[in-house]
């Protein structure tokens, strides 16, 4: 989970409900988003080991993604590709080795 806008307002409004652990590399996001209750931890969802130190979970929620038009402004479709395809087929393969 992302502390962008959407990953931010997920964390928050479930927080009480379940033990939350945003992971983000803050390319936009920001920790202050965060209210207290949720674990926040710098890490990028493309490095196995980033999602390693999450520890075992129960629930993903992947919302890594570019989100804003001017991000394809220069090479676009590569990063977008890496923040959006490769950090979900990342958290895949992770979610599939911890069982």
């Amino acid at each position: 989970m992302e502390p962008g806008f959407i990953g931010s307002n997920f964390c928050n409004i479930n927080r009480n409900r379940y033990q939350i652990t945003a992971l983000d590399n803050l390319f936009l996001g920001d920790e202050r988003n965060l209210e207290e209750g949720v674990t926040f931890m710098n890490g990028d969802a493309c490095n196995m080991d980033d999602l390693n130190k999450v520890g075992p979970v129960d629930f993903i929620v992947h919302l890594a993604g570019t989100s804003s038009a001017p991000m394809f402004m220069d090479d676009g479709l590569i990063d977008g590709y890496v923040n959006s395809v490769q950090s979900f087929i990342t958290v895949l393969e992770w979610a599939r080795k911890m069982g």
